[in-house]
């Protein structure tokens, strides 16, 4: 009767703490922490413990409290599924339970459907770890790219050129990075005369563009000249904190990656809007058109300190920092794929944190969903191919499949 309780209201009663044991109990019969399950082994050794009990009471009286740790094992941020370590667990009771007492079958169906649900809402706020992860680490295209192109090599995915110097077989998992700007993961299953599941999303997400040779001096002020790529809200960028993705070729033919601002210890770039109190005019215009793609122009610099250039002193200062620090000529940026984005990371947003504010969930959300499902795919019956475009590569025609 006792398990048959506890079982039904396992969150209250399938935990070790908050209770006594009887340490003859323990030596005599046996009963030992399962050693092999890496996850709610405390309830399977209450089941097992409390079948060796003759007699159980309970006491209201506060003995010691118990400190809730949001950064413990359990509690805090893990981006590590936890659900096959249920599952053993609950297989493990379950071959207990249905063997010594069946009597018990119906509050252990009920314990599962609880712990089921505990499982599924802790999976969640672990999947928005891993979806979160990845947002702060694939801003771009290429980022995105590198990203899942590495993460499927942990999963044992090979290249095309790999899969096609030896016969591919059922089960390949197969990858083609087409660009760098592009994936596509293939799980190879049977029966492909008759056809494969296709997911496809896009990796690209709205953005400012650095202009070929960008670089100009106004208003005290060093500034970058840049482009908008898709359908931004023009409104939204000015007076947020912005980092510079992507790269340059330099005259030695050499590639430099940039990636400035994400880092705490980095500067961060700038577009700037109009006072209050100076934006009368402004205020008059349409959300459209109070702030207009021409004036999204990023400031990189202000200071002209030990410079002299009578004409252009703030813009020598940035030129003579990206040689110093980047070894970056103001000629390279001809040659050049640098892109401004949001530098704010990933966070959870309400007390209850349901949901996430980031830049880049579109169409990430569904790239990252599809990547995840893709990596997990195990001996399929039917072939299983995914894509992952930026928007440009859509139309590539030379792209083929």
């Amino acid at each position: 009767e006792a398990l048959s309780v506890m079982l039904s209201n396992p969150t209250k009663y399938m935990t070790v703490w908050g209770k006594a044991y009887r340490t003859e109990t323990v030596h005599e019969n046996n009963v030992r922490f399962n050693e092999d399950l890496k996850l709610s082994e405390d309830s399977e050794f209450l089941v097992r413990y409390v079948q060796k009990c003759k007699k159980i009471t309970s006491d209201n009286t506060i003995l010691y409290h118990y400190s809730i740790d949001n950064v413990s094992v359990m509690r805090g941020k893990n981006k590590q599924s936890k659900i096959p370590g249920y599952l053993e667990s609950l297989e493990v009771v379950q071959k207990d339970i249905f063997n010594n007492i069946p009597e018990l079958k119906q509050a252990f169906y009920q314990y599962t459907v609880i712990q089921m649900n505990i499982m599924m809402v802790r999976e969640i706020f672990n999947y928005g770890e891993r979806y979160k992860h990845f947002l702060d680490r694939a801003k771009t295209e290429r980022e995105a790219t590198a990203y899942i192109v590495k993460e499927a090599k942990k999963k044992g995915f090979i290249s095309l050129e790999e899969a096609s110097a030896k016969k591919i077989r059922v089960g390949d998992k197969i990858y083609m990075n087409h660009k760098n700007k592009a994936v596509i993961l293939a799980v190879i299953g049977e029966n492909l005369e008759e056809g494969m599941n296709i997911v496809g999303s896009h990796i690209d997400c709205p953005r400012l563009d650095i202009k070929a040779n960008p670089l100009y001096e106004d208003c005290e002020m060093a500034l970058f000249k840049t482009h908008y790529y898709g359908g931004i809200r023009k409104y939204q960028w000015p007076t947020i904190q912005l980092s510079l993705h992507g790269f340059l070729i330099n005259s030695k033919g050499e590639k430099i990656n940039i990636n400035i601002g994400e880092d705490e210890d980095d500067p961060v770039f700038f577009i700037n809007d109009l006072l209050p109190h100076l934006g009368a005019e402004q205020n008059k215009k349409t959300l459209g058109d109070g702030i207009t793609g021409e004036s999204l122009n990023i400031v990189v610099g202000h200071s002209s300190y030990g410079i002299e250039d009578d004409k252009n002193p703030i813009k020598r200062m940035v030129l003579e920092i990206l040689n110093k620090k980047y070894g970056i000529e103001e000629e390279d940026f001809n040659v050049a794929e640098l892109e401004a984005v949001p530098s704010a990371k990933a966070r959870d947003v309400g007390f209850d944190r349901a949901m996430v504010a980031a830049y880049g969930h579109d169409d990430r959300i569904c790239s990252y969903a599809n990547l995840e499902a893709i990596l997990e795919t195990k001996n399929p019956n039917d072939n299983k191919i995914e894509f992952k475009l930026g928007r440009k590569l859509a139309t590539d025609k030379n792209l083929s499949f």
